[in-house]
């Protein structure tokens, strides 16, 4: 059995509690003690899966033990667990979940699937007794799993409106939620474009780096930013650590496959202010000779999705645009995909009948919703 099969039979979905505090008396009975590690959290609305996997990558060239959580995955599960730049293997990913799983029946306890997962990840770091601990917060902060560790360092990427149901409808309370993994022996590292959210953060002086205070930092695209953030989080670390390591390396897209004569590489943007960073960052990257801009959205309002569109087509004519329908319980209803297709006079597009109409030798991006990338690249391999 897989460790997504197992997760099937013990757990139907991935959902938000709303709450961390019962989780912590789980340090305590499985003897999950990091009190002498470093705890680094990333949060943010956009950017801050690739810039944990650019913290990874840097901390890797100095130590052996690093552990980095993130999530979700794009197509195993055990994406989500890393440990010394390896994904962790199948056998030892099931060994944690039946050891949790079996603790949970004996104290007749429940946790959420986000949840369960995180204290898996919890139980591999100790048994392989990791020195830094790399966590990407899943949403929000404040009500966030991995916040019943104490961060040595967090690093705040943008602040956008997302999740506005549980975080909040302005700017100021959903910087309150990401902030919630702050703490007063923190240092936080941040890259915050609007002024006024900056002068809302009350964080000793001593230990903030405001990057965005720096002219040359916010006329970067977001990927060299997440760089940046990066850099200056392992340079607090390891002081012989170059932002020039990075240089050529690239972790903003998550996949990149062939079907055929056609490449395809694949960016999540599954909301209007990644949509925005996206297509500055093709503008300045240069990515002028884009065959195909495959898309497709999870279920949000109309209008966020209009505007996503609208900045889509700033990069790529419409009749480049092809939107697609995917089966999942979190993608677009089928009739708000049909008005977005009548409104655009775009077609609607499967699997099995949109390569009649790709380009011979085509370069193509596919960017939306995590679970349009991860449905076509499975799909991909039928």
């Amino acid at each position: 059995m897989s460790p997504d099969s197992w997760l099937e039979k013990y757990y139907s979905g991935e959902y938000f509690s709303g709450d961390f505090a019962h989780l912590k008396k789980y340090l305590n009975q499985l003897d999950l003690n990091f009190e002498n590690k470093t705890i680094i959290t990333v949060a943010g609305t956009n950017g801050k899966g690739e810039t944990s996997r650019y913290i990874n990558y840097l901390l890797n060239k100095c130590s052996s033990g690093v552990a980095l959580w993130t999530s979700p995955h794009l197509l195993k599960v055990n994406e989500r667990f890393v440990f010394n730049n390896l994904d962790v293997d199948d056998v030892e990913l099931l060994e944690a979940f039946d050891l949790l799983q079996n603790h949970l029946v004996k104290t007749s306890e429940k946790l959420s699937y986000f949840e369960f997962l995180f204290i898996s990840f919890l139980i591999l770091a100790k048994n392989k007794d990791v020195d830094y601990l790399i966590l990407e917060v899943g949403l929000g902060g404040r009500l966030d799993a991995v916040n019943i560790l104490d961060a040595d360092i967090v690093v705040l990427t943008s602040i956008s409106r997302d999740h506005v149901e549980l975080l909040g409808n302005s700017y100021e309370k959903i910087l309150k939620e990401k902030l919630g993994v702050l703490r007063a022996k923190s240092f936080l590292i941040s890259g915050l474009d609007l002024n006024y959210l900056n002068q809302k953060i009350t964080h000793s002086k001593e230990k903030w780096l405001n990057l965005a205070s720096d002219v040359s930092f916010k006329s970067k695209h977001f990927s060299n930013r997440n760089k940046e953030m990066a850099f200056h989080a392992c340079h607090l670390l390891f002081s012989n650590t170059s932002l020039d390591e990075l240089e050529g390396i690239e972790l903003s897209r998550r996949l990149k496959f062939r079907i055929g004569d056609a490449s395809f590489t694949c960016f999540p943007s599954h909301n209007v202010d990644g949509v925005r960073k996206l297509v500055q960052f093709l503008d300045q990257e240069q990515y002028t000779n884009i065959d195909r801009l495959l898309i497709s959205f999870s279920e949000r309002k109309l209008d966020e999705i209009e505007t996503m569109i609208k900045l889509f087509l700033q990069v790529v004519g419409h009749s480049k645009i092809m939107l697609f329908s995917f089966d999942h319980f979190k993608a677009i209803e089928k009739e708000n995909l049909r008005r977005i297709s009548e409104q655009y006079n775009f077609k609607i597009y499967t699997y099995k009948d949109f390569q009649n109409d790709l380009p011979k030798q085509s370069d193509c991006i596919v960017t939306g919703s995590n679970y349009f990338l991860a449905d076509f690249y499975q799909a991909s391999l039928r």
